[in-house]
């Protein structure tokens, strides 16, 4: 089975489409897209930021949208606990 990258890479390649091509029509950074494919998540900005880049670019490609943002949150945060919002003040 192919893994996370993997998956967007093949597809794009399948499509024809070159990562400066997806970066024109997405507004995504090549070098984001590159990271997504090569799973350097490291090299990718703030968590909000990329989760919509792999939403946009799942969505670009025509693939599940749903299943690949699920599946880049476990490879990608699995390990980082989500900071609580902090308390509404009472009135």
């Amino acid at each position: 089975m192919a893994s996370f990258g993997d998956k967007l890479r093949i597809e794009r390649e399948r499509q024809g489409y070159t990562l400066a091509q997806v970066s024109q029509e997405t507004n995504i950074r090549q070098h984001y897209l590159s990271a997504l494919e090569e799973e350097d998540f490291d090299s990718l900005p703030a968590r909000v930021y990329s989760i919509g880049f792999v939403a946009s670019y799942a969505r670009f490609l025509k693939m599940d949208t749903d299943r690949l943002v699920s599946e880049f949150k476990h490879l990608a945060y699995s390990n980082q606990s989500v900071e609580p919002s902090p308390p509404e003040p009472v009135p």
